[in-house]
């Protein structure tokens, strides 16, 4: 089975594993669960395949899944998930990328506002010799309190350098080529509290 083919079947199940808590939660509103829920999400992916040499503010712009109101998308801002209203939320993504060369480090950034929020948080290394290699990262970054009208966007970028790196910048002379793989990748927002 290709790397590509178990990604699909990753990203399927985790859409799978939303439809399960979706269906729960639906399950617990019409019973009345404890005061009622404020759960709602949405994911996205993108059919982007840009370079990610510099870095990349990912476009959402492929519908996938969504439950309540409270986190929203627009074409006009198509980087933007929004909090529709004020809480705590948490977002993740699985990001596909690949790359023809060896020591590419990929790395994603959380963005709040326009404002890179934190470290980065994930990252994957490519440690390939011979050819095409397909790889991919999971996030689930801590919860982020949002006032309504926040917005939260992804950026990818090339981590790898040569020699010693000693920052948490994007190097200004990346190790080889990052090449995100939109349509096989997904993000999401979710409002929890």
């Amino acid at each position: 089975m290709s790397l590509q083919t178990r990604m699909a079947a990753l990203i399927t199940a985790i859409k799978g594993d939303f439809d399960s808590l979706d269906s729960r939660v639906t399950t617990l509103e019409g019973s009345g669960g404890g005061g009622g829920s404020v759960y709602s999400f949405m994911d996205r992916s993108s059919t982007d395949t840009s370079y990610a040499n510099t870095p990349l503010l990912i476009p959402l712009d492929t519908a996938g899944d969504s439950y309540g109101t409270d986190v929203t998308w627009a074409g006009a801002n198509n980087t933007r998930l929004t909090a529709g209203t004020s809480g705590v939320y948490e977002v993740g993504a699985v990001v596909a990328y690949h790359s023809p060369h060896a020591r590419v480090q990929a790395a994603l950034q959380v963005s709040k506002n326009g404002v890179w929020d934190g470290l980065f948080r994930g990252s994957g290394y490519v440690r390939n010799s011979d050819g095409w290699a397909y790889w991919v990262m999971e996030i689930a970054p801590r919860p982020i309190n949002l006032t309504a009208g926040d917005y939260i966007e992804f950026t990818l970028a090339n981590m790898g350098a040569s020699g010693t790196h000693t920052t948490y910048d994007v190097p200004a002379s990346p190790n080889g080529t990052v090449i995100f793989d939109g349509p096989n990748s997904t993000f999401w927002m979710n409002r929890v509290a």
